[in-house]
């Protein structure tokens, strides 16, 4: 069987790596052949491959995007994007792969950002054209969608053949606002430990993987500010140092956590706390970060599945409601690993049977 997987694999979020690399090799345990590609990310097109009202689209963009007001900048980037994704993903089908089916997956890609309701769209739409059953698998519903979103959203659902969703806050969302009925899969990157060796357990290590205040914290609690945001991460790094932990920085998302675990690094240096910083280049060596920790503390989600896969002690800055419900249903519930890869192979066996 030919398996097209659609997630955000190319991110510089190595959490968003961690989905695609466990889901992958998930679906190869089982002999399936798998073939990925992005879910929002848009190849670099030369002008000559584009043609009519395409082309002009492309080049009234480059022409205008440094001078016109925000509003009108996102409808062309909008409009740039949805040409370029539809290039992409046709230039895929007609390649003649013969998918026999599409899981778009996983990740918290149900999100209310700039691309990411046009991108499902375009492959909802596309896949369905071309015939192929589509799936959203081990995806997060991460806001109530309003207005015209909200009708893409419906739009779209209509062409999948079916859900499977990572938490059951998602699940009641989707029943509620579209009455959808969603099947409760766990987030497949809980099963990377089978597929990336652990580094050895240091028993007195505290790692915290900051969340970027731009583009995590601010946009969950906007009410919190980044100055007493760092306060509270670097006061949970006393209250660890003055237990006999070793601090340790670190970050999942390699572009966007950059800034702010420097700033922190900064203030405990003040402080006189002692650190270090270990930076991952790339998925293997985030897993060897995570897997020789006691302690990980983080606002990023996938810092603290990766942990929890490795049996990690998992603490997580609570700022969205994601968090809060990791920490209710997996956390305070101390649900065991064998249960939980019990559900992700049986989910994945149980959607295959539906096509």
């Amino acid at each position: 069987m030919n398996i097209l997987i659609i997630n955000e694999g190319l991110s510089h979020n190595l959490g968003d790596q961690a989905i695609n690399f466990t889901l992958k090799n998930l679906l190869e345990r089982k002999n399936y052949n798998v073939t990925f590609s992005s879910y929002s990310t848009t190849p670099n097109i030369s002008k000559n491959s584009l043609k009519g009202i395409d082309k002009t689209i492309t080049s009234l963009f480059l022409k205008l995007k440094k001078f016109v007001p925000k509003t009108f900048k996102d409808r062309i980037y909008k409009t740039r994007f949805k040409t370029r994704k539809k290039f992409q993903i046709r230039n895929l089908l007609n390649k003649k792969n013969n998918f026999d089916i599409a899981i778009i997956g996983g990740g918290q890609l149900l999100n209310l950002n700039r691309t990411f309701p046009v991108a499902l769209k375009i492959w909802s739409e596309c896949l369905n054209n071309y015939g192929i059953s589509t799936y959203l698998f081990s995806v997060g519903y991460g806001a109530s969608w309003k207005n015209t979103n909200r009708k893409i959203l419906k739009e779209c659902l209509d062409k999948i053949d079916g859900l499977f969703l990572r938490d059951t806050l998602s699940i009641k969302r989707i029943n509620e606002q579209f009455n959808f009925k969603a099947n409760f899969v766990f987030d497949v990157a809980f099963s990377i430990s089978n597929f990336i060796e652990s580094n050895h357990r240091q028993n007195y290590l505290f790692t915290i993987l900051p969340a970027s205040y731009e583009h995590v914290i601010k946009r969950y609690n906007p009410n919190l500010s980044k100055q007493n945001y760092l306060k509270k991460m670097a006061a949970k790094c006393i209250v660890f140092a003055n237990k006999g932990y070793k601090i340790q920085l670190s970050k999942t998302d390699l572009f966007q956590d950059s800034d702010i675990m420097y700033d922190l690094s900064k203030i405990l240096s003040t402080m006189n706390v002692t650190h270090s910083i270990k930076i991952p280049i790339n998925l293997v060596e985030l897993c060897a970060i995570i897997s020789e920790s006691a302690i990980i503390y983080s606002g990023r989600m996938h810092a603290l599945i990766i942990g929890y896969s490795y049996e990690c002690n998992c603490i997580p800055f609570l700022v969205s409601n994601k968090l809060k419900t990791f920490k209710t249903e997996i956390i305070d519930n101390a649900v065991p690993l064998t249960e939980i890869n019990k559900n992700i192979d049986y989910s994945i066996d149980l959607l295959i049977k539906q096509v």
